[in-house]
């Protein structure tokens, strides 16, 4: 597949799968040194969590094997699950979740507007925003401050009573104070907090006059807005309520859907008025890639097929296209014609160690602006040449790491905005080609993502998170940003804090490769009796067991 992904299971064998592509579009997962590493922590504590059996559970499993109803700590709810996980994953190594800036903007948003959820709504279903996210989030906050031993402590518990559910008791044997009471003392702290950084922020407006608006208001997801005209934009939604659509917006808040599309991916538009824009499809039963469609409204056609395309950016006078391809394990700037006759030619090639997202083109068409990232957790925007010679790196440091993001190009191509968080919120910077100075456009309270500038470089439109959402939010673009050195060559080496410590190189696999086996995995580890109703008063007695592979294609029962 072409997008990020990982889960664990423990039944009917305790197994990891790894979708073998970064995290480059998911906002929350962006906080890597190494995204296998990160990923497979946090499987691992799902597995070493899952799988523990005591007492008269691990008896059954002696008896029964490792049936599905024998998991005494599967029966948690996911915010305990996915609670530990991401806990694990931000514990054990120098990056995940609880590291970052994502989640804290989340809490942010939410505590500002009064909308911390209660523990009881920590739900994967949830139907309000952030959706699934929620588990994983204020999960990963009701086991913060907790540490590792007296987790193992908690896990050890769980799976050895009889009513593994009574998660207040486990808790309170393990630590001291239940669920229940250790949350409402965490969300008075962060109201309380909030309420003093509401009283900054309501000042700071105040003193503000750059007309942000606000122009969408329909919860869920926005991405990436694009201005067609100095008046007029585009951009992708996902209201909760119906597929994820293309929409225009005009800056007085006129909104139209365009038509549906299949995920949330950057539009480029085109002079004749049809965009182009990436969706997954199907290339087999097996397989799902990304690839570019173009057309207008509801009508569109599918112009590549099984070339792993995304994040497309047309130059509007050459008519070329520059976009990003998924590579095993990696991904890479590619450029090519936007017509039917693609033939894909690789600007900047991508490694196990290095990955590239957001690729644009110069007003001029001669440069192209990427983000990318490498082993070790250090994020970079480049400015390169067409050949992909390097020409600049703006590269923002804090004490944590520091994702960057989302450049775009203003007139006059001396400039590029982009997206850092290095100052502990994701933020819009200017950075200046020439020199390679830099300084801060546009902040807000939460979070900011996916500028764009108009063609007339006077206004600037972003998605600005919200405790219900992303929305459209446009300000006049300020005519002057003061603009900090870099200390060092040609990045921006911030004083106050360390680069991330350089990788270590890989090495090449000590392990054999073999080819795919199924058998292994699909034999039976596990089996229940079963009594049987015929529907004609017979009864029958018998046993039952299944068994599937890692990768779904076999499976019996």
């Amino acid at each position: 597949v072409d997008y990020a992904n990982g889960y664990a299971n423990i039944f009917p064998t305790n197994r990891i799968v790894i979708y073998a592509r970064p995290p480059m579009e998911e906002l929350t997962l962006r906080n890597h040194e190494d995204w296998n590493r990160v990923l497979v922590t946090h499987e691992l504590t799902h597995i070493f969590h899952l799988d523990r059996a005591k007492g008269w559970w691990g008896f059954a499993q002696r008896v029964f094997g490792r049936a599905a109803p024998l998991f005494p700590n599967a029966y948690a709810p996911a915010w305990i699950i996915e609670g530990l996980a991401v806990q694990f994953e931000s514990r054990f190594t120098p990056a995940g979740r609880l590291n970052g800036t994502e989640f804290p903007a989340f809490v942010r948003a939410a505590a500002l507007n009064d909308a911390l959820p209660s523990l009881d709504a920590l739900s994967l279903a949830s139907p309000r925003f952030p959706g699934a996210n929620v588990a994983y989030l204020y999960g990963a906050y009701a086991m913060d401050h907790r540490g590792p031993h007296e987790l193992k402590t908690y896990v050890e518990l769980a799976s050895g009573r009889i009513f593994p559910w009574r998660h207040d008791a486990n808790a309170k044997a393990a630590f001291g104070e239940t669920f229940t009471r250790q949350w409402e003392t965490w969300r008075d702290s962060v109201l309380r907090s909030s309420f003093e950084a509401r009283v900054v922020e309501e000042a700071r407006a105040r003193n503000d006059v750059s007309d942000v608006r606000e122009l969408t208001r329909h919860k869920f997801e926005a991405r990436y807005p694009r201005f067609t005209s100095d008046t007029t934009l585009i951009y992708v939604a996902d209201d909760g309520r119906r597929t994820t659509g293309l929409y225009s917006l005009t800056l007085a808040g006129e909104r139209k859907r365009l038509g549906r599309r299949a995920g949330l991916d950057a539009p480029a538009w085109l002079a004749d008025g049809t965009f182009i824009q990436a969706e997954l499809d199907y290339t087999d039963p097996y397989t799902l890639r990304s690839d570019l469609t173009r057309g207008s409204g509801l009508t569109r056609r599918r112009i590549t097929t099984g070339e792993r395309l995304s994040h497309p950016d047309v130059h509007a006078g050459s008519g070329r296209l520059v976009a990003l391809r998924t590579e095993e394990g990696t991904t890479s700037v590619v450029e090519a014609a936007a017509d039917d006759a693609f033939a894909p030619r690789v600007i900047a090639q991508g490694t196990l160690d290095r990955a590239w997202s957001d690729p644009r083109w110069s007003r001029g068409g001669d440069r192209i602006v990427a983000a990318r990232w490498e082993r070790g957790g250090r994020s970079s925007i480049v400015v390169m040449e067409l050949n992909g010679k390097e020409l600049r790196a703006f590269s923002p440091r804090s004490p944590k790491f520091t994702v960057v993001s989302s450049p775009v190009w203003e007139p006059g191509d001396t400039t590029v905005l982009f997206v850092s968080d290095h100052e502990g919120r994701a933020s819009v910077y200017r950075g200046d080609v020439r020199t390679g100075a830099y300084g801060m456009v546009w902040s807000t309270a939460t979070a900011l993502h996916t500028p764009d500038v108009s063609p007339d470089g006077k206004r600037l439109a972003a998605v600005e998170l919200a405790e219900d959402g992303w929305r459209v939010v446009t300000r006049t673009t300020p005519a002057s940003v003061q603009l900090e050195r870099p200390v060092g060559d040609n990045a921006i080496d911030r004083p106050d804090g360390p680069l991330p410590p350089e990788a270590p190189p890989t090495e090449p696999a000590s392990a054999d490769g073999t080819r795919y086996s199924p058998g292994e995995v699909l034999r039976p580890s596990w089996w229940l009796p079963v009594i049987v109703s015929t529907g004609t008063g017979n009864i029958r007695f018998g046993a039952r067991t299944s068994g599937r592979d890692v990768i779904g294609r076999h499976a019996y029962a």
